[in-house]
């Protein structure tokens, strides 16, 4: 029992950090083209890229906030970890037996 709750709590962890870069890079595709600002790679390197490093990328942008100022995605991926983290809480509290 106790492997298949490892396995089951490893599976959530990558589909959750595979989903908020998702957004990360959604967000930021779409920020770049509102603002009219090419993209410099392709979306086929961009998106593997952009999904494995997310969290260093973030960090960039909060290091930056002076310069840089706080863009949407930064916004929507600290937002989107909000919500994931509220979930995976509520998950653990609703199924823990005291």
């Amino acid at each position: 029992m106790t492997r298949k709750l490892i396995i089951r709590w490893c599976i959530q962890i990558f589909l959750a950090y595979i989903l908020i870069g998702s957004v990360y890079f959604f967000s930021g595709f779409l920020y770049n083209f509102c603002i009219g600002k090419q993209n410099v790679f392709s979306p086929v390197i961009d998106i593997p890229l952009t999904l494995s490093g997310w969290p260093w990328m973030v960090y960039a942008d909060l290091i930056h906030i002076n310069e840089l100022g706080l863009r949407i995605p930064t916004v929507l991926a600290l937002s989107t970890i909000l919500i994931i983290l509220i979930i995976f809480i509520t998950k653990h509290y609703k199924n823990s037996t005291y």
